[in-house]
């Protein structure tokens, strides 16, 4: 299960939308759980969970494979206390996520800093992030979790495309 946490405070639609996109046009089957607060999303393919007490969101934290967030230190921490991989995306002032860009500052301070945790600065980098931790769960869970086939085909099909392109070169 992957974990996406929004906060209480403020939407941030913009995280769930594209996370969707990720899951639906790579094909993912893992199920994503969502801590949504005041979402405005009519229609979404995750379960929405408005708010959780600390108690329920320990225990997606727990049982998730990765965490998706906004640049909130609570999170930050809560990934390195447990020792999770983190997709970390800020909101952003100019597009009305927040009344600041203190998000985007955190970012970059951390970005490169801890090696399980993600900091992506644009779309591409958001999906080139989901991929790689989906796919550093679902390789190291290869012998117990049938899901993890898609992510071993995109990994294979990864390896052949720099082959042919290096054979090619020769």
């Amino acid at each position: 299960m992957i974990f996406l946490t929004v906060g209480g405070q403020l939407p941030f639609d913009r995280l769930i939308v594209d996370v969707e996109r990720w899951h639906q046009e790579y094909g993912i089957e893992e199920e994503v759980v969502v801590q949504c607060g005041d979402s405005s999303l009519k229609e979404c393919r995750f379960e929405m969970i408005d708010r959780l007490s600390v108690e329920k969101f320990e225990g997606y934290v727990k049982r998730s494979s990765f965490i998706i967030s906004h640049v909130g230190m609570g999170n930050i921490i809560t990934c390195l206390n447990n020792k999770k991989k983190g997709v970390f995306l800020p909101r952003l002032k100019n597009l009305g996520e927040h009344r600041n860009d203190h998000q985007l500052s955190t970012a970059n301070m951390f970005r490169g800093k801890f090696s399980n945790l993600h900091f992506p600065s644009s779309r591409e980098e958001l999906l080139e992030d989901l991929s790689a931790c989906y796919s550093s769960y679902a390789v190291r869970n290869v012998h117990g979790d049938i899901k993890a086939n898609a992510s071993i085909q995109c990994l294979s099909d990864f390896v052949s495309e720099k082959i042919s392109c290096w054979i090619s070169k020769k």
